[in-house]
């Protein structure tokens, strides 16, 4: 009974990390520098000298967000060895098929739950 109100407390903290901070925007963030940079590198009308200079800017760009990345899954990492530390049959129940299952179903149901909730107010 207890690993389920752990596995609930932890999807809801990570869901609520991944909404604060617009995880998937920065992916799509990453994705589209990832594009202007294979453009710059492919296009011929473009010097070399002013392909270096804006390579470099959106080299740091996609540096700079993928440690954005690294540190939210960082968090979420850390708050799931939290939990195991406290329960250590933790990690082997949510990485487990009725743990995968579980943790699915709950995570559909709190973003209807939350929609649900977002909508009234």
């Amino acid at each position: 009974m207890i690993l389920h109100i752990y596995t609930i407390i932890f999807c809801i903290i990570s869901i609520e990390i991944i909404k604060y901070f617009n995880l998937f925007n920065k992916f799509k963030i990453n994705q589209k520098n990832i594009k202007k940079i294979l453009k710059i590198f492919k296009s011929k009308k473009i010097s070399e000298h002013w392909k270096e200079i804006v390579i470099k800017k959106y080299s740091l760009l996609l540096f700079l967000n993928s440690l954005k990345i690294l540190a939210i899954f960082s968090l979420i990492i850390i708050i799931f060895s939290i939990i195991n530390y406290f329960d250590s049959k933790f990690a082997y129940y949510l990485l487990s098929t009725p743990g995968i299952i579980e943790t699915t179903i709950f995570v559909i149901v709190y973003f209807f739950i939350r929609k649900f909730i977002n909508a009234k107010l």
